[in-house]
């Protein structure tokens, strides 16, 4: 019988190294959260959502926060209807665009420019810009670029564009 204590004390032991090693090997999942998780734009613009409408990758083209800048994106409309958005930069200059109902309006190269002036920031800054549709209103931070990478060169505004 005194092998049987003997033998419990290291089975008791042996059990308590194993879960200290165990939260040792496992307690940084326990503690942090798993980055596959995190919801993000993986973009250069950010995501939003005003009413119905899902805005994608919204950012601002400028060469300096004094001149013109060209709103980029998409906005997505979930609803049976067709939805004016009205986008309005940090000084007041506004551009609207309808979106039709269960569809999407790319605000890219193809479509007419979405200018607000002035940009109210310059390229590596953030312009704070109010979304709007009948009964809601977000406020996004969008990032402000120039034409530095070649996909934003041709949506930088120009006189009259």
């Amino acid at each position: 019988m005194r092998f049987t204590a003997k033998s419990r004390m290291r089975r008791a032991a042996l059990a308590t190294t194993t879960a200290a090693a165990l939260l040792t090997v496992t307690g940084c999942g326990y503690i942090n959260q798993q980055a596959t998780t995190l919801e993000y734009a993986a973009a250069d613009g950010v995501n939003g959502k005003v009413g119905p409408l899902d805005l994608r990758n919204m950012l601002v083209v400028a060469t300096a926060a004094d001149e013109p800048g060209r709103i980029t994106g998409a906005v997505y409309n979930s609803s049976n209807e067709e939805v004016e958005l009205t986008m309005t930069g940090p000084d007041g200059g506004e551009a609207t665009l309808t979106v039709p109902a269960n569809g999407e309006y790319f605000i890219d190269n193809d479509a007419e420019p979405e200018i607000i002036e002035p940009a109210g920031a310059g390229p590596g800054a953030l312009s704070l810009v109010t979304f709007e549709t009948s009964g809601a209103s977000e406020d996004l931070t969008l990032p402000v670029l120039d034409g530095t990478f070649p996909r934003y060169a041709t949506m930088v505004p120009t006189e009259g564009s």
